[in-house]
């Protein structure tokens, strides 16, 4: 059985991916873990649909993961509930894709990552493991024929299509409204707003691309990025896409297949109306550009070549070190309920009445969150060492702890101890040339940070390698 869990089905890029996964594989279960919004409905054309209440939903996820072969978490912020009620649930294989610009700290709680660009696994912590896959999106069967704004006699129709609450370089209707574009109109989609003059808002639409390729230009002003589905939805639909000069798109695309925006909303304004000029100065040269990136996409960046990518890194990726096992607790599903709660903010139960593991794994967590004093987190990392011993989180963080209270010495034999679980950890090795400097001097850091750049392919460890041997 094969599990995705996902806080949220509601529109965005996401959700979409899900989707489109979701509909490959009959028989899937789908976790919601927070908010089943528009999209819900879909998901339960492909699949066993269950969202959770908000009464005691972390027990309840430990619950739906019963009999869960692959559980598929889809990351979007730092939580590390789901991980750890797969955990608990005795899951054999947990994967997460990472859908934003972020290193999610569960990462350390699962067995794979899956990240939709080569710069998102460089932010990770085991940046060489990560699997890079393209979410894929879906691509007709021919380019949909299109008659654009100078052959149909009427204005150049800009498109903006984002969720609620994205964070934007500029503001697109603004900018047409006052007319520095000259004459053109602009349809906003996926947002709530006032059509009026030139600017029309459609909302949240359950299905955007009838709209979309009935457009000139998408015009996508995001601020930040992981990825851009939506350059790529338009792509596939011959829609000219115009996009913020952000690492998700400048390592992806050349000037031949996106138009590159300034962050600044008077130079974007400059770049399209030179963009419509040319557009409408040399048809062929647009027809070949609509064509052009239609066959990129359908050859690269398509459904199909994202699912294929999934079932491979589903039938190889291989399990690794859990920090708890539910054959360590008398009742893992109370266990559940008693972590759900303080992953919740709330106070933890009296350890002397939890099992020996479960107390070890509080204690752990409580550390983690910075939910301690900072003179108790070395005690209590300790102890959960004592009670969860060779876990590599427990250990990371303890190697952590020890050499921020002075003793490096002990901070090397457990910071050597977490390498041999994950030798690609970089945040790890880090340390290790850290609490190295602090007891051997520069020599001895050398070695820790070639050795740390051999194993994880981090240029960060690299140029420390550098700047140590000129200091040795």
């Amino acid at each position: 059985m094969l599990a995705r869990i996902y806080p949220r089905l509601t529109q965005g890029g996401a959700e979409t991916e899900i989707l489109h996964l979701l509909g490959e594989w009959p028989g899937t279960r789908m976790i919601v873990t927070h908010d089943a919004g528009t999209r819900a409905e879909q998901a339960r054309v492909w699949s066993d649909v269950r969202v959770l209440e908000p009464q005691d939903r972390w027990r309840q996820l430990c619950e739906a993961l019963d009999g869960v072969h692959t559980a598929h978490l889809h990351c979007i912020n730092h939580h590390l509930g789901f991980a750890l009620m797969a955990q608990l649930a005795g899951v054999t294989r947990i994967m997460q894709t990472v859908h934003n610009a972020m290193a999610p700290e569960s990462e350390a709680l699962v067995d794979h990552q899956i990240v939709p660009s080569q710069a998102v696994a460089d932010l990770q912590d085991e940046a060489i493991l990560g699997a890079v896959v393209p979410s894929g999106v879906s691509v007709p069967k021919y380019l949909v024929p299109f008659n654009p704004w100078h052959r149909a006699h009427r204005r150049p129709r800009l498109v903006e299509i984002r969720r609620p609450g994205k964070e934007m370089a500029f503001d697109l209707s603004e900018l047409v409204a006052s007319g520095a574009l000259g004459e053109v109109e602009l349809w906003v989609i996926g947002v709530e707003g006032s059509s009026c003059g030139r600017v029309r808002y459609f909302g949240e639409v359950k299905d955007p691309r009838r709209l979309l390729s009935r457009c000139d230009v998408l015009v996508h002003a995001s601020a930040t990025e992981s990825y851009g589905r939506t350059p790529r939805e338009a792509m596939a639909l011959g829609v000219i896409p115009a996009v913020t000069e952000l690492p998700a798109f400048t390592e992806a695309f050349d000037s031949k297949d996106v138009a590159f925006l300034p962050m600044d909303s008077a130079g974007a304004a400059k770049v399209l109306r030179d963009l419509l000029a040319s557009l409408q100065d040399a048809p062929e040269m647009h027809a070949g550009w609509r064509r052009r990136n239609f066959t990129r996409v359908g050859t690269r960046e398509s459904v199909k070549v994202m699912v294929d990518a999934h079932k491979r890194w589903y039938s190889w990726a291989p399990v690794r070190d859990r920090l708890i096992r539910p054959e360590e607790l008398r009742d893992p599903r109370s266990t559940a309920s008693r972590v759900g709660r303080i992953l919740d903010g709330q106070a933890p139960e009296k350890l002397g009445a939890l099992d020996p593991a479960e107390q070890g794994l509080t204690l752990w967590l409580l550390a983690h969150e910075g939910r301690l004093p900072q003179e108790q987190v070395l005690r209590a990392l300790e102890r959960a060492n004592t009670l969860l011993p060779d876990r590599f989180v427990i250990l990371r963080d303890l190697g952590a702890a020890r050499l921020e209270a002075g003793d490096a010495a002990g901070a090397i034999e457990l910071l050597d101890k977490a390498v041999e679980i994950r030798p690609a950890s970089r945040s790890t090795r880090m340390l290790q040339v850290q609490a190295a400097l602090a007891t051997g001097g520069p020599r001895r850091a050398l070695i820790a940070a070639e050795q740390g750049a051999l194993a994880t392919g981090g240029e960060d460890l690299r140029q420390i390698g550098i700047r140590l041997r000129k200091a040795a």
